[in-house]
């Protein structure tokens, strides 16, 4: 499948366990696309969904710091995350 030269929507189902089923060719189209996850973003204006190449794992692994860091440091990186894409994307 071809990266789309235009814009192109797809339309997700939940399931009746409430798990959020995208349809095939949007998963493939994000697998070609290398997207690993998809970052949902609430707000006042809405609920979008960012593609998300990295994942956290990804960026925790990408450089040494010599910080200490506290109990809930994956908190604390997934709320940087969000606030970074939610500044990104508005």
């Amino acid at each position: 499948m071809a990266v789309p030269t235009r814009s192109t929507s797809f339309v997700a189902d939940f399931t009746t366990d409430g798990t959020l089923r995208l349809p095939e060719e949007a998963r493939k189209l994000m697998k070609q696309q290398g997207i690993k996850q998809v970052v949902i973003i609430a707000d006042a204006s809405g609920i979008r969904f960012i593609p998300f190449k990295k994942t956290l794992e990804d960026i925790r692994s990408s450089a040494e710091s010599d910080r200490v860091f506290s109990e809930d440091f994956d908190v604390e990186i997934e709320e940087a995350v969000a606030s970074a894409l939610r500044e990104k994307y508005r």
